[in-house]
């Protein structure tokens, strides 16, 4: 009887712990964007046929910048966060592009974070081999004044994405800015 009094309890703790690990944007941080320097990040990372390292980040006043290869670049930590003073290192090493986006086209995607559980992520399948990852992501600043990433999406070797409404249209979003920094 105990047995079957602990199994029962032990099902019903699992059960609370799922629903407390859906989690959305609003549970991580809020919009103040002065607090974030940066908001979303493209990303491609290759180690086949030499490393490549490339993307650009979106600042808070909607300028996109442009990275390549950079030297000294800050990665985050095993946990995805990195420090306020990395990312504005980074910033450092990226160049201007001429894309600006209007205070109203970033609030826009900015308010879609709202909608996102960021813990439901599809399950990473893998696709390729030495194609490398493309990751879109976004930022939020967490409880010890630390940048933490959030992944959108991932392709190239594995494919993965947050299946919640709003991304795919943060990642459209996203994908025809990569498509815009591809033409300068």
């Amino acid at each position: 009887m105990k047995r079957i009094a602990f199994a029962i309890a032990w099902i019903v703790m699992l059960a609370s712990c799922h629903k407390s690990n859906e989690m959305n944007y609003r549970d991580v941080a809020s919009l103040d964007a002065n607090k974030l320097v940066v908001l979303f990040q493209s990303e491609f990372i290759n180690f086949a046929f030499g490393y490549q390292h490339n993307g650009w980040l979106i600042s808070r006043e909607g300028k996109v910048l442009r990275y390549k290869n950079p030297t000294k670049w800050q990665f985050p930590e095993s946990d995805n966060t990195i420090k306020i003073e990395d990312m504005e290192s980074n910033m450092l090493r990226c160049q201007p592009t001429s894309i600006v986006l209007s205070k109203n086209e970033l609030n826009s995607k900015l308010q879609l974070l709202f909608t996102i559980d960021i813990t439901n992520l599809s399950k990473p399948e893998q696709v390729a081999s030495d194609a490398g990852a493309l990751t879109y992501s976004f930022f939020t600043i967490n409880k010890d004044g630390l940048y933490k990433t959030y992944l959108l999406s991932q392709s190239g070797d594995r494919v993965s994405k947050n299946q919640s409404p709003g991304a795919k249209e943060l990642i459209d979003w996203l994908t025809s800015i990569d498509r815009k920094v591809a033409k300068e």
